[in-house]
């Protein structure tokens, strides 16, 4: 599940044999992430559950709370900066 959408809300959903990423919540590049994660089940991921990208030097507003994952990794959730180039 993909969003790059601003004020994203992903709740209540179960996501099954992801390819790559189970939840993947971005801004665009200039912009800091704001949303939710809640309430989720994801089972089996590709690679990771969640992953979280948006301009590290910009305000970000993220909550990720009360989600299931399996079988547990060592790379659940990562924060990732898209201000590349931006000096």
């Amino acid at each position: 599940m993909d969003l790059s959408r601003a004020n994203a809300v992903v709740v209540n959903n179960v996501i099954k044999n992801p390819r790559g990423t189970g939840i993947s919540l971005s801004a665009p590049i200039g912009s800091g992430v704001k949303g939710a994660i809640y309430n989720n089940i994801i089972i089996n991921s590709g690679e990771l559950f969640i992953e979280v990208e948006g301009d590290t030097s910009k305000n970000w507003n993220v909550s990720i709370d009360n989600n299931l994952y399996y079988p547990n990794g060592d790379s659940v959730v990562k924060f990732k900066s898209n201000n590349i180039g931006i000096v």
